[in-house]
């Protein structure tokens, strides 16, 4: 298995941020057979029109949420920012899914397996 990440600090474009996330996944050795992306976004950005950027230039599956913060071992801490995860494998399948909100007191109710 391989990960990828890639940050962007553009905030405002989503077309621009999809452009340099994709970019920045793809310049390595090509993913093995088996892809998804993990999409971290500052708490304030709209992440459905910039997922559906992403997807428009990558060929996985892909799921996004927002976040306060991040860190990378590359750049460290990235307040304002967004992050895409890429976990790669030829000997395994993934696959996202989307749970009802977790909040406390409720989080047993909403992870199964």
């Amino acid at each position: 298995m391989i990960s990828r990440v890639a940050v962007t600090h553009q905030m405002d474009d989503y077309t621009q941020a999809a452009r340099e996330l994709s970019e920045s996944i793809l310049k390595e050795e090509a993913l093995l057979e088996h892809s998804v992306g993990i999409l971290m976004c500052y708490s304030d950005m709209d992440i459905e029109p910039f997922v559906a950027e992403l997807k428009e230039r990558l060929p996985f599956e892909m799921i996004g949420c927002t976040c306060v913060a991040y860190m990378d071992g590359d750049e460290g801490f990235h307040e304002m920012a967004a992050t895409l995860l890429v976990l790669s494998a030829a000997g395994c399948g993934f696959s996202v899914g989307v749970s009802g909100p977790v909040a406390p007191g409720h989080v047993a109710e909403r992870v199964t397996l």
